[in-house]
């Protein structure tokens, strides 16, 4: 198994991306603009682990978690039919929206020094 097939989906590997950004498409064709906004949160999320601000930290943690939130978002607006696959990509993203109920609880606690 090749590492691009690990890291990438085969149509960003092959070439036939197709970014949409209109909510009413189909699932394949909206699934490479999710891609593209979920690494940009995480790259933006990695980065705030090594910064030594602690203002800038929870600025950069709150935009990457943004852009995760915009590409499950994305994924999961349409059409909630019983063969769909919105469905599935809610339900697996529930896990990720209780943590960051977490997360932004903890930012909101450490940014008022509340105890």
């Amino acid at each position: 198994m090749l590492l691009s097939d690990v890291l990438l989906p085969f149509f960003l590997v092959t070439g036939d991306v197709e970014l949409s950004f209109i909510l009413t498409s189909d699932y394949s064709s909206r699934i490479s603009f999710a891609i593209l906004t979920s690494l940009i949160g995480k790259l933006i999320l990695i980065v705030s682990l090594f910064l030594k601000n602690s203002h800038g930290k929870q600025w950069l943690s709150l935009i990457g978690l943004m852009f995760l939130v915009v590409s499950l978002g994305f994924l999961t607006f349409g059409d909630w039919s019983y063969d769909s696959l919105f469905i599935l990509s809610f339900a697996s993203g529930i896990p990720f929206l209780l943590y960051l109920g977490r997360i932004l609880f903890l930012i909101y606690r450490t940014k008022n020094h509340l105890m």
